[in-house]
């Protein structure tokens, strides 16, 4: 015996989204950051799954910024607006369209 002591525990690091602004009007560009999505992969966005914007790349982390701009066609309510990594890990945050 060493007199060292060690332990395990396994955890999940759960992808999370933020976005600028939770109200927005269409055509409003807004900016999204993520964390704990897979490292080095593409993301996409959607507002209620359908697709929206361009990609987005993570870094190392599995974090990134984006700015997206909301459809001008976009009509008003309370969206789910999702991004989704190359590898299935997803996060979602409420966005109003007024």
């Amino acid at each position: 015996n060493d007199g060292s002591n060690s332990a395990q525990s396994e955890f999940t690091v759960k992808p999370h989204l933020i976005s600028s602004r939770s109200k927005v009007s269409p055509g409003t560009t807004i900016t999204l950051t993520g964390t704990g999505f897979a490292a080095n992969s593409q993301v996409s966005f959607a507002l209620n799954s359908t697709g929206f914007g361009s990609q987005a790349i993570t870094n190392s982390s599995g974090g990134f910024s984006a700015s997206e701009q909301i459809p001008a066609a976009t009509a008003s309510g309370v969206y789910q607006l999702g991004a989704t990594d190359q590898s299935a890990n997803s996060a979602t945050t409420r966005l109003s369209v007024t």
